[in-house]
């Protein structure tokens, strides 16, 4: 008796029944966390690898509601729910790239940045984001320009410039391989990674310009990328760089479908916007600031205010240096 192989069937089905049971108490409790990586090894023991990966994962995403929970109401943390929620996210991972489902994997490196972004670790979340991008590319270039885009943000939060070029020169390659077969709908990525499609356009003034010009979801994320590089460049002083990414703007525009016109106004702006930045002239550049703004997204114009923040630091370390 005492040598009798566990029944891995039943005591899965008993824990089922504890996780349900405690989740009516509460959602997030953390003993049904637990139960789940139980159960993640019973399914295990039966060979069930879906089943297995799927209970991985839903008790990290308990303990990710945990430690998140923890940070909103100010409680010190010494991140136990953290270590726990990535160990059973990356046991779930490797069972999906087991079983071949990439995409699956992907979509949970996907989640798991993006909780780690909102407990402020940008730095974590960023390379996360980078895996999901790798892994999405081949499949679905939106998804993985959406990982990238995200990847971006934590980027610029960290001030890490010279990454935030290389994704945008990444999500500029994925654009434009397909912008030339890309649907003239909008599409739109969800945060879980999935795609659908959408009429919904998002309050800048060149989104209205693109739909009027009928180019594809991908020319938009192209050029948008593109100014958003023109705008770390000037950040990181090399403006060389940024004036040969002003002309190609236009020459882009031309290239897909995109009536000139209202966009050469465009083109001349940042044209004069990188000059008044490298000769630090503060009050052209937030005049230019107010003339672009419409212009763009929400993440342009706070990277033209962190470019005004800069030139701040510059001319104040210059004036004590000159005293």
């Amino acid at each position: 008796g005492i040598l009798r192989k566990p029944n891995y069937g039943e005591a899965s089905e008993e824990l089922n029944s504890l996780v349900n049971g405690l989740k009516r108490e509460n959602k997030i409790h953390p003993y049904a966390a637990f139960c789940l990586k139980a159960i993640a090894r019973c399914e295990e023991a039966l060979k069930n690898s879906t089943l297995e990966a799927v209970a991985y994962s839903d008790a990290g995403y308990i303990f990710w509601q945990n430690e998140l929970e923890k940070k909103e109401e100010g409680i010190v943390s010494f991140e136990e729910d953290l270590t726990e929620a990535i160990h059973c996210y990356s046991l779930a991972i490797n069972v999906y790239k087991n079983l071949k489902k990439m995409s699956i994997a992907a979509a949970l490196y996907f989640e798991m940045a993006g909780l780690l972004k909102e407990l402020g670790k940008n730095e974590e979340a960023r390379d996360y984001f980078h895996i999901a991008a790798e892994m999405q590319q081949e499949e679905s270039a939106l998804c993985a320009i959406n990982s990238l885009e995200k990847s971006v943000e934590c980027n610029i939060l960290l001030r890490d410039y010279g990454n935030s070029c290389s994704d945008l020169i990444w999500i500029m390659k994925l654009a434009s391989e397909i912008s030339t077969e890309a649907p003239s709908r909008t599409i739109v990525v969800t945060e879980s990674g999935s795609i659908h499609s959408e009429s919904k356009q998002r309050p800048s003034l060149l989104d209205d310009f693109y739909s009027k010009n009928i180019c594809s979801a991908y020319t938009k994320v192209m050029m948008e990328a593109k100014i958003s590089l023109i705008l770390v460049l000037i950040l990181q002083g090399d403006f060389q760089q940024s004036r040969d990414f002003v002309s190609k703007l236009e020459r882009d525009a031309m290239n897909n479908g995109i009536v000139i016109g209202s966009f050469q106004l465009i083109t001349s702006l940042f044209e004069t916007l990188v000059d008044e930045c490298e000769q630090q002239d503060m009050e052209m550049v937030q005049s230019l600031h107010r003339e672009l703004y419409p212009w763009l997204t929400k993440q342009q114009n706070q990277l033209i205010l962190m470019i005004i923040e800069e030139l701040n630091n510059t001319i104040r370390l210059a004036s004590i240096a000159n005293k």
